[in-house]
């Protein structure tokens, strides 16, 4: 998937590695305060557009299964991390798994149609 990534974009690969781009401008001494949308720039809003766009491309290549995982997600970075999370675990995860863990994990992992008792559960 991130050889795809790449190859669509090193713009679309970075906003799912390091997260979408945030227009900001200057604040107070050191901090940065988010722009209004009616003050992006062209390249403000291409930039912005990187998110969508890895979005779209994860979305895409998901099952219906997986795509309940990160319907919910805001951003590329956060869909890419919980997908990740879940085929591949935590370091916590990997070192010692204790049982609640391992509830959780087989929850995440159960199809739509036991959304109800895993809220149930939960």
């Amino acid at each position: 998937m991130l050889i795809f990534l790449d190859a669509c974009s090193l713009d679309i690969l970075e906003a799912v590695i390091d997260g979408p781009y945030v227009p900001t401008i200057a604040g107070t001494g050191d901090s940065s305060i988010q722009k209004p949308r009616s003050d992006w720039s062209e390249d403000d809003k291409k930039k912005v557009g990187y998110n969508t766009k890895a979005k779209k491309i994860i979305t895409f290549v998901l099952s219906a299964d997986e795509f309940f995982r990160v319907s919910n997600c805001k951003t590329a970075k956060e869909m890419w991390d919980t997908l990740q999370q879940t085929h591949e675990g935590t370091t916590d995860l990997k070192r010692v798994i204790d049982n609640e863990q391992q509830i959780s994990k087989v929850m995440k992992c159960l199809t739509r149609e036991w959304q109800p008792t895993v809220t149930a559960i939960a």
